[in-house]
């Protein structure tokens, strides 16, 4: 397909199409007829074919959009509500929060400049012309206040100021938006997760007794929407707004969004579950900044191989997507938990790493065909700390790697133990020491590292 008919899979029954490229600049343009018309997009596809899948993928943006109706409205379309929309949006390709405002602004103009003799009547136009009422209610509620919390890989600091949120809170209780969920004493960043349509029926399944702890914990071959729900458990168990710490509920797997973009086709779109490092780090900056929380965790996971490499066995097996994740070894996870927290003088950090490698012999053996690229994984994540602590005018003061199986979860599972341990901080259980205690450390099975 041509750009021209890249172009012309927009025109749609009922909607008008400047002339030109329909999106800003060729580069974005280029990015989301990816998303909307498959990676193929340039190849001589049939004019109907092109329509039909832009139609599809149209439809479910718009669906997105209105799915999101009420919190659009409470939050004026801010970037936080398009991160969500995005994230609701099963397309060709992973689409940016950015991009997907484009598209539906961009058809809702189109629609809207429609002047056609004939008043075409489509699924398509239906959704439009909610989506257009959508925005024009949002526009009579009166100003704007400003969420711009994520952004790809970055939170803007100025999303979850104690102003903010406490608007935000103020706002959705007044309008009853919803029935306590998520709980209002989060930040919109993680709302967003929590906000997943699966997520607090998986929740709620996983109960909150604590003997039953240990077996509702998620394993290193459950589904990924498994293992964010293993994850926000303990935050929705434990958070509250005073709360001295505070818990990225996405597992961190990427080092970069176009990292996650590779592996969303072959994942069967699963992988925008996970999260980048940039991400995470920007969400540590936002609590320590905005927060005064005094430690950030997050779970890191790993799995071996490249997407084409996994596209081999997906073509070889024809499983389905869910059961390759959960039955075939080369989506395995590797899981570990990384702590930060301020140490020492003038705004240092302490990174502490808890990694079941480094006393978990079944852990050992089962990873051993990978401990070069696990360690290759660790030095990458430790230089990018290293660099992003400098960025933001501090250092890492010191690293502490190791730590022990404390919560009974099985040995020979990261991700269990992993969660386990998370649990364990999140409910004050286990405390760690004093960032200059040494002995406290290893105490805990820590070992100090430079």
């Amino acid at each position: 397909m041509t750009k021209s008919s890249s172009r012309g899979a927009l025109k749609q029954r009922g909607f008008y199409i400047d002339p030109g490229f329909a999106f800003p600049d060729q580069e974005t343009s280029v990015r989301i007829y990816v998303c909307l018309l498959g990676p193929e997009f340039n190849a001589p596809l049939a004019n109907d074919e092109g329509k039909a899948r832009a139609a599809t993928s149209l439809a479910i943006l718009f669906r997105a959009v209105l799915g999101q109706s009420a919190l659009f409205k409470a939050l004026h379309g801010s970037d936080i509500v398009w991160e969500m929309i995005a994230a609701r949006a099963n397309l060709f390709d992973e689409i940016s929060a950015a991009d997907a405002k484009v598209v539906v602004e961009t058809m809702c103009a189109a629609r809207q400049a429609y002047r056609g003799k004939t008043n075409h009547v489509t699924e398509l136009t239906r959704l439009a012309d909610q989506c257009i009422a959508l925005a024009q209610e949002t526009s009579a509620l009166g100003p704007a206040h400003t969420f711009t919390v994520a952004q790809r890989d970055s939170y803007q600091t100025s999303g979850n100021s104690p102003e903010v949120v406490e608007t935000l809170t103020s706002t959705l209780g007044s309008l009853n938006l919803r029935d306590s969920w998520p709980p209002l004493h989060f930040v919109v960043a993680d709302c967003a997760v929590l906000s997943h349509p699966s997520i607090r029926e998986k929740l709620e399944n996983n109960g909150s007794a604590t003997r039953d702890l240990v077996a509702s914990l998620p394993s290193c071959q459950s589904l990924p929407l498994d293992l964010v729900a293993g994850v926000a458990s303990s935050a929705t168990r434990h958070y509250q707004h005073t709360s001295p710490w505070a818990l990225f509920l996405s597992p961190v797997a990427y080092m970069a969004f176009i990292d996650r973009r590779e592996w969303y086709f072959t994942t069967g779109q699963q992988s925008r579950l996970f999260a980048t490092l940039a991400s995470f780090l920007a969400y540590a900056k936002d609590a320590f900044k905005h927060r005064q929380k005094s430690m950030v965790m997050g779970m890191l996971v790993y799995w071996q191989g490249t997407p084409s490499d996994f596209r081999r066995i997906a073509n070889m097996t024809r499983d389905n997507v869910d059961h390759l994740w959960t039955s075939n070894n080369f989506l395995k996870r590797y899981a570990s938990v990384m702590i930060l927290r301020p140490a020492g003088e003038s705004g240092e950090l302490q990174m502490v790493w808890y990694d079941p490698w480094r006393f978990s012999e079944p852990i050992q053996q089962q990873y051993k065909p990978r401990q070069m690229a696990l360690f290759d994984f660790r030095n990458k994540v430790v230089e990018r700390v290293r660099a992003w602590a400098l960025e933001n005018g501090s250092r890492v003061h010191s690293r502490y790697w190791g730590g022990l199986n404390s919560s009974g979860a099985p040995d020979d599972d990261s991700v269990k133990m992993a969660c386990g341990y998370l649990e364990l901080l999140t409910s004050g259980r286990l405390v760690l020491p004093d960032p200059l205690d040494k002995a406290g450390f290893e105490a805990l099975g820590y070992m100090k590292t430079e």
